[in-house]
């Protein structure tokens, strides 16, 4: 739960950035410096604007992805994601890989709605205190195989939240 409202103050914060609104706006980026700050102590890295990364283990990286900049960073990792799947789908066409990339092209639709959102809120200069509530909708897929070709196993996994926002 701390990580989900930590997620949307986040989001929030990277929308409500940019322009000066008074006294309000500038408590407000100082709490996303704190929270921002508060990452990095955790082991988050800043990979680019709106992005930031974290190591959990060998082959296992954490994102986190915040205002217009990161979800444009999400939907270019999706769209690569997707070129992958569609081309093991045309090695060895399986339900359950078909089943993958229909979800994995729902969440690219997703995803270019909260980059409308957030351009929309950016150019408004609508700030995370006008946002009280949301709702939020959690997916996840994995499928795993065996290789045919040679030895080894195969696997495609992804896991998504999307908030709706106001």
């Amino acid at each position: 739960m701390k990580k989900l409202c930590l997620a949307f103050l986040m989001l929030g914060l990277a929308i409500a950035g940019g322009t000066r609104l008074g006294f309000a706006q500038d408590l407000q980026e100082k709490s996303s410096d704190d929270v921002i700050a508060s990452m990095l102590r955790q082991g988050w890295k800043i990979k680019q604007d709106g992005v930031l990364q974290r190591d959990r283990g060998p082959h296992q990286t954490e994102t986190f992805v915040f205002g217009s900049a990161g979800f444009t960073w999400k939907l270019q990792d999706l769209q690569k994601q997707l070129a992958n799947l569609r081309q093991a789908y045309a090695a060895n066409p399986r339900p359950s890989l078909r089943k993958v990339i229909l979800g994995h092209r729902k969440e690219i639709a997703s995803t270019q709605k909260m980059i409308d959102l957030a351009r929309s809120d950016e150019e408004s200069g609508k700030t995370s205190a006008q946002k009280a509530s949301c709702s939020i909708n959690f997916g996840y897929s994995a499928t795993s195989s065996s290789l045919t070709s040679q030895q080894g196993v195969t696997a495609n996994a992804s896991a998504n939240f999307t908030p709706t926002l106001p």
